[in-house]
């Protein structure tokens, strides 16, 4: 997924974002409380609603209208737009208890300008022919999955990453029993052996603990790529590995885990090796950042919010190299306050983000009249008043 054009609407709040133009690489930048975390948080809901997540407990949307543009790895033009109510309606579920649900009033999916979706309330069109009458409490491209147009169109949609949020749950599997019980099966029973290519674990479901342990026999040089870069980030750190491990999990003192992925490192002039869950969370969350970088399928969004947040100034450079030289057919919307990522990012890749009221806009760096050098474009975004106050001038 590439996204290119995206424009959305909270009913709801009110909170509006005006047609954005995203490139490869972008980087949010303005004042505190403009709006670039609500940005990426509007992104992440298109994913949610894709995988059938508008009524989740924990993910619930309403409210929300959208349109976003976004080409496919093999170069399909998309287009899907669409809203949802913004009163949450009492429904039954399956069991026959009372539940809230917010329900789609419209939605379009159109691929290389055919429409294949075209749905108002309850009536849903498929390639111009009428479906059977489908539950207005999710999309009619998770309800419609199986097809075999959809199903490459939700796919690609599922590889938003909103690393804020992956890293919690992909960093501490632990805490959560039922998502790390199923990963478990994997490496119980010997299933590993099914993956035998860099592509086969890139595409695959697994945590990044779970792919870093893959790729140490399947791809030993993208592997080897990893830790070297991650040592060279942090000198002090003489060796990584990664290997089933048995621990408890900190604050869950009954709870120890077998024969899972763990990452450990020996620092210099020591023999002890630090485990997983006594590691600092910089060099965690650095080497995480660097392993999804390496190990994420083609098509993939990487949110990343306040990018300098726990990695600490002198990783943030690394790993913005690594994001730059990337060289793969992945995109990054990232936001950050810190002067030293602003500046050490080309400013042809800055979005000066601003708002009037409920509206916020994108601007890119060509808008204003800034320096020639990355240098002096930053002295002189430092003075902007767009930039300072984030109000719409």
């Amino acid at each position: 997924m590439f996204i290119k054009k995206f424009k959305y609407k909270d009913h709801v709040t009110g909170w509006e974002l005006e047609e954005t133009e995203f490139e490869e690489i972008n980087l949010l930048v303005g004042a505190s409380g403009v709006g670039k975390t609500k940005i990426l948080e509007a992104i992440t809901n298109l994913r949610s609603l894709a995988l059938g997540r508008i009524n989740n407990k924990f993910f619930g949307i309403k409210g929300m209208e959208w349109n976003v543009a976004f080409s496919t790895k093999n170069n399909e033009s998309i287009v899907w737009s669409g809203q949802l109510d913004s009163n949450n309606q009492i429904s039954e579920d399956e069991n026959g208890n009372e539940v809230e649900q917010s329900h789609i009033l419209y939605e379009n999916l159109f691929v290389n300008d055919r429409a294949i979706i075209n749905r108002n309330g309850s009536k849903v069109f498929f390639l111009d022919k009428e479906t059977v009458k489908l539950p207005t409490s999710d999309s009619a491209i998770h309800l419609l999955r199986e097809e075999e147009l959809i199903k490459t169109v939700r796919s690609e949609i599922a590889e938003i990453n909103f690393l804020a949020i992956e890293s919690i749950q992909r960093t501490f599997e632990a805490i959560f029993g039922p998502l790390l019980e199923s990963a478990r099966k994997v490496f119980g029973k010997g299933e590993e052996n099914e993956y035998q290519s860099i592509e086969d674990i890139r595409t695959s479901k697994l945590y990044t603990v779970e792919k870093l342990f893959l790729s140490r026999t399947v791809a030993v040089e993208v592997y080897q790529k990893i830790v070297d870069r991650f040592c060279e980030i942090f000198p002090v750190v003489e060796s990584v590995k990664i290997e089933k491990s048995s621990y408890t999990q900190p604050g869950l003192t009954v709870t120890t885990f077998k024969d899972y992925p763990a990452i450990k490192i020996k620092e210099q002039g020591s023999d002890y090796w630090v485990p997983q869950e006594k590691m600092s969370s910089g060099m965690f969350k650095t080497f995480l950042h660097l392993a999804e970088i390496y190990l994420c399928p083609d098509g993939t969004v990487f949110l990343i919010d306040e990018f300098e947040n726990s990695l600490g100034v002198n990783c943030v450079q690394q790993v913005m190299d690594e994001i730059l030289t990337a060289g793969r057919k992945i995109q990054f919307i990232i936001t950050s306050h810190h002067p030293y990522v602003i500046n050490n990012i080309d400013f042809k890749y800055w979005k000066i983000v601003t708002r009037k009221g409920s509206l916020v806009k994108t601007h890119p760096s060509s808008d204003y009249p800034l320096g020639k050098s990355r240098h002096s474009a930053f002295m002189q975004l430092l003075q902007l008043d767009e930039y300072l106050t984030g109000q719409e001038s």
